[in-house]
């Protein structure tokens, strides 16, 4: 390795405290395992992406949120494919143990996925941010969601910078024996402490961003008159919601209990898979958090239809006192108009009246519809 590499001084005291080459790997730094977790929830992201566009497409109410959350779902492949790639160079085992030639795949896999990772986060926001305009028509509410979407384009091109071009030329990122060598900054892993700062600065702010959009809606979840269907969309989103902060929370754990000045931190190839599961756990979780209040109740409909397996519709039942007079019955007089009439008549009126006879056609006639009634009620005697 050339002495003009930045990466010398690591080497140099990595070789200090050389790790053994037979020591087993844990087992989240085994591809199996790695890949066995990540890419069911990555699965399930891209099924809440597509639920979510056939709600919008049967609706015709394509948007921007919509686009934004495709980018954010390509960018997750990529980032994904990156860190595949890594597992496959090496990632996961120790710094000292990979060759020359692996260190140089597993750096261009690390850009892929650092930066992909990074655009993802940004393009999420940006899809919730929009879906928000989407709902608060006016008020204080859209007043601030416009304040943070813009908040939150700057926050995310400076990283999204910064990751995409860590080193000038980018080539330089990988190629690290080039000559003259390439200017790396933050991101670029120039120096431990550079990388680690901008690892927790990200981690950092992107926890309380997360917090502060994935909650903004709260203040409509408190509103009375919300629908069944709205209520459990909603719930449905918060929950997730606090899963993505779960996440990213123990994201931000993992970089901040590194010391740029140990050793054991500049052996960042073996500690680094466990902070990049829970990278890809967080998106996957934001992305279907995301796309749940768009689906769900046309997808709790479409259940209803299909098996009718939910309660469709609410049944109110009320009461009426009855009359307190008992003294009276139905009758029923045939004229020869061949009308019928029909009222409330004193016991013993017609006290010696036949049994309705239900053979005859003209009976049956009022009794099945086909005859309209006029119903009367006497009192005091007379007919109304």
């Amino acid at each position: 390795m050339s002495t003009n590499n930045p990466f010398t001084e690591i080497y140099r005291q990595l070789n200090q405290h050389p790790p053994d080459p037979n020591e087993p790997l844990p087992t989240l730094h085994k591809p199996g395992p790695i890949i066995a977790i990540t890419a069911v929830f990555h699965i399930l992201s891209w099924l809440a992406v597509a639920f979510r566009l056939w709600v919008r497409r049967v609706g015709r109410e394509y948007g921007f949120d919509d686009v934004f959350v495709v980018f954010a779902a390509a960018f997750n492949l990529a980032s994904l494919i990156g860190f595949y790639g890594g597992l496959s160079a090496g990632m996961g085992k120790h710094l000292l143990l990979i060759t020359d030639l692996d260190v140089d795949a597993v750096f261009k896999h690390m850009y892929l996925q650092n930066a992909a990772y990074h655009t993802t986060s940004f393009f999420i926001k940006l899809s919730l941010l929009c879906q928000y305009l989407r709902m608060f028509q006016a008020g204080k509410l859209r007043m601030f969601t416009i304040f943070l979407t813009a908040v939150v384009t700057l926050w995310g091109a400076a990283f999204c910078f910064m990751t995409w071009f860590p080193c000038f030329p980018v080539d330089g990122f990988w190629n690290r024996d080039r000559d003259p060598p390439a200017k790396c900054y933050a991101f670029g892993w120039a120096d431990l402490k550079g990388a680690m700062v901008s690892f927790l600065a990200f981690s950092a702010s992107n926890m309380v961003l997360d917090v502060i959009i994935f909650f903004l809606p709260l203040f409509k979840y408190l509103k009375k008159g919300l629908s069944r269907r709205e209520y459990m969309a909603q719930t449905a989103l918060f929950l997730l919601a606090s899963l993505v902060i779960i996440f990213a929370s123990l994201r931000f754990s993992t970089v901040a209990k590194r010391d740029a000045s140990n050793v054991e931190t500049m052996d960042f190839t073996w500690w680094s898979p466990s902070m990049i599961i829970l990278s890809c756990l967080e998106v996957d979780f934001a992305i279907m958090a995301c796309s749940m209040p768009i689906f769900w109740p046309a997808f709790v409909s479409h259940l209803q239809q299909t098996f009718g397996i939910f309660v469709t519709q609410e049944v109110h039942v009320t009461t009426h006192q009855r009359l307190e007079d008992n003294n009276y019955e139905m009758e029923q007089r045939s004229v020869k108009s061949m009308n019928s009439q029909e009222g409330l008549t004193h016991k013993g009126s017609y006290s010696t009246m036949a049994k309705t006879n239900y053979n005859d056609p003209f009976v049956v006639d009022h009794v099945t519809g086909k005859v309209p009634v006029v119903t009367e009620v006497a009192t005091n005697g007379k007919r109304r």
